[in-house]
């Protein structure tokens, strides 16, 4: 979900987001990081690959 607007992601947001996560998680000392960031990050809890196009997920 988009963090401005509320509303789904495109698919754009969604490829930048899922690659961005593959290539953190290709790099070690990045694919910690990146799962680790969420514990600190406030409010929204992103990790860097929801950061990156803006996004955060939302429970249903």
């Amino acid at each position: 979900m988009h963090r401005g607007t509320g509303r789904t992601i495109g698919f754009g947001r969604a490829l930048v987001r899922e690659v961005s996560w593959l290539v953190f998680s290709l790099v070690p000392v990045l694919g910690l990081l990146n799962s680790l960031w969420c514990c600190w990050d406030r409010p929204y809890r992103q990790c860097l690959h929801d950061k990156l196009p803006d996004t955060v997920v939302v429970d249903r």
